[in-house]
């Protein structure tokens, strides 16, 4: 099962998500591809659970709007579900193609197809980076170390 990014949203709709849902509907996956509503946070486990693998296609607006680092990203890659993404904001901070998911040009549709369908024909890379992704959130957002470093710049001022 592939988990679309933004299930968090509490939009209805998303900019395009009606014709995203028709070109699922249209080439019959389904089955394959869910597209959530708005879901609690208590919730997003199950999502991350069922899913193999979180794709995130962000974008930075005509107006300069940009995701920072979406939640949805470091949640499933604490998790241990691969992600694919764009570079756009700071995602490219966070998934590191090929050690901790695949990153994709924004706008780019045969690149995420191909990376998904990369990611689903091989089963060792997709554990590979689900176990990089673990170790990196683990690493770089451990709470010690963060607590550590607010002390520093407390103690330092």
């Amino acid at each position: 099962m592939v988990c679309v990014g933004g299930v968090a949203s509490a939009a209805p709709e998303g900019p395009g998500e009606t014709g995203l849902r028709q070109k699922i509907e249209a080439l019959r996956l389904g089955d394959r591809v869910e597209i959530p509503r708005f879901c609690p946070h208590e919730q997003m486990a199950c999502h991350y659970a069922g899913a193999d693998v979180l794709v995130v296609p962000s974008v930075v607006a005509g107006d300069g709007d940009r995701d920072g680092v979406p939640n949805v990203i470091l949640e499933a890659m604490a998790g241990g579900l691969p992600v694919v993404a764009t570079g756009a904001g700071g995602i490219g901070e966070v998934v590191i193609d090929g050690l901790t998911g695949v990153l994709v040009g924004q706008r780019d549709g045969a690149g995420i197809a191909a990376a998904i369908s990369r990611l689903h024909a091989d089963a060792q890379l997709r554990q590979q980076l689900a176990e990089g992704a673990r170790r990196f959130v683990a690493r770089e957002f451990e709470p010690a170390r963060w607590l550590d470093k607010l002390q520093q710049l407390f103690t330092q001022g």
